[in-house]
């Protein structure tokens, strides 16, 4: 698969290469002519017209259009990390939204909305924090590549409870990457093979070590999310497996990506993956099949929230797309607004407001995206 892939793109490449020689040979006969006056005599024949190369049947995709840009406007941007930041996400407490944000300076923030002010500031983790998810019961979880997992007050900012890793030394040898809360249960992936997925019972105020789960994973988890009763894991080797928490079972596992699993999300029966392959697919829960595979970001697939028929992905190439969910074609492009700063993170408020995270330590929020009257190709 890998090198039927390799192969695709080396004759992509070859074909934009022909192009643009066949499209500069034109330009300068044109330029030719123009310079040269031809004899009144001696008309000079029309220059015929250079044939468009034919995208390779392996490539093509049903339907697809040239996507618009995204109409928006940036709103405000929230500062205050010294370091790149990896997760983001949007939490709604009392009257007022606000963004959650973890850097690999170790440390979290609270941002309000509104204002753009940093609230709270949680210090406490030895390693960059790979995620944050805030719950309804009031606290904010942070993941770390120091192999723990704390739960925070976002009333004071201070460290309500660790999660010890299930490890006789104290410690995870690669740490945590993701995480994920169902039926008051936090579950962690990790880097670490023989214990990929980690579970805590929230309702303990007891630093106890967590519950091993055996996944099968090859390798270690790099994301995670969850479903009533189900579990789904993306590997660093490239599989994407379900897990039936009620049955303490494992369920489909889905095969296509070759790459490290970067993020997955999941909203009713639609289910999507994004890979450092620089794809998404989107897969059948009933079958394990992909059902499609999405292409158009130029690397690393870093991040994806589903709206109710549409879905947005953000990449490491600084673009975030705006997909349809049904017909899996590209609808729009928004360019990151920090230069050639890549996409780290994203995330949707119930309103339909986007949150971007960027390498350069900030974070952006936009108006509400429409699409264009015109198509801009």
């Amino acid at each position: 698969r890998q090198i039927q892939h390799t192969l695709m793109h080396e004759e992509a490449k070859r074909m934009d290469a022909e192009h643009l020689l066949v499209s500069a040979r034109k330009t300068q006969t044109t330029s030719v002519m123009e310079s040269v006056p031809s004899p009144v005599n001696s008309p000079v024949s029309p220059a015929r017209t250079p044939r468009t190369p034919r995208t390779p049947a392996s490539s093509r995709v049903s339907g697809t259009a040239t996507p618009r840009r995204l109409s928006h406007q940036v709103v405000r941007r929230y500062a205050g990390h010294s370091a790149t930041i990896l997760a983001v996400c949007i939490a709604n407490i009392g009257d007022s939204d606000f963004l959650f944000t973890g850097s690999q300076d170790w440390s979290a923030r609270a941002f309000e909305v509104s204002s753009g002010q940093c609230v709270r500031h949680f210090e406490g983790h030895t390693a960059a924090i790979s995620a944050v998810c805030f719950h309804t019961n009031g606290f904010l979880y942070t993941t770390s590549h120091d192999g723990t997992a704390i739960q925070w007050d976002v009333t004071s900012g201070k460290m309500a409870r660790r999660f010890a890793p299930a490890t006789i030394s104290g410690s995870h040898t690669r740490g945590l990457t993701s995480v994920c809360i169902m039926d008051e249960v936090l579950f962690a992936g990790s880097r670490d093979t023989e214990q990929s997925l980690l579970a805590w019972e929230l309702g303990s105020s007891e630093e106890v070590a967590g519950t091993v789960i055996s996944t099968g994973h090859a390798a270690g988890i790099s994301a995670i999310c969850s479903a009533p009763g189900r579990i789904f894991t993306g590997g660093l080797k490239g599989e994407l497996r379900e897990w039936n928490y009620y049955d303490d079972m494992p369920g489909c596992v889905f095969e296509g990506h070759f790459q490290e699993i970067t993020s997955v999300a999941i909203s009713g029966d639609t289910l999507l993956s994004g890979s450092r392959d620089a794809t998404i697919k989107h897969w059948s829960l009933l079958t394990g099949r992909v059902v499609r595979t999405m292409t158009g970001h130029l690397s690393v697939v870093r991040d994806i929230a589903i709206d109710q028929t549409s879905f947005l992905s953000g990449s490491a190439d600084g673009t975030v797309r705006m997909w349809d969910t049904n017909t899996g074609m590209c609808r729009a492009v928004l360019h990151s607004q920090s230069g050639e700063s890549a996409v780290t993170g994203l995330t949707v408020s119930a309103t339909g407001q986007l949150f971007t995270a960027c390498v350069d330590g900030t974070a952006v929020s936009y108006t509400h995206l429409t699409l264009p009257t015109k198509r801009i190709v």
